[in-house]
């Protein structure tokens, strides 16, 4: 279904002015739609990873002292 109403847009991405198919778009072309989408798909990446390094940073020292680790024996010389 198309539209007789004609608006012009800026694309959000070059700074270009446009006129778009729909009153919803954003972007001139594909090409900067789909970086775009890129561009929020690794800033999400990023954050969750962000998110994951804060929890384990916030992980009470306790937690990490209870688990078993191996130690060195002084006693054992592995060299000779």
């Amino acid at each position: 279904m198309s539209s007789n109403i004609h608006v012009q847009r800026i694309c959000q991405h070059c700074g270009k002015e446009f006129t778009p198919r729909t009153t919803t778009t954003l972007y001139c072309t594909h090409r900067w739609n789909s970086a775009a989408y890129k561009q929020k798909v690794r800033i999400g990446k990023i954050e969750q990873c962000n998110q994951e390094i804060q929890c384990i940073k916030n992980k009470p020292i306790e937690q990490l002292k209870v688990k078993e680790f191996l130690t060195g024996n002084k006693e054992l010389n592995l060299f000779c």
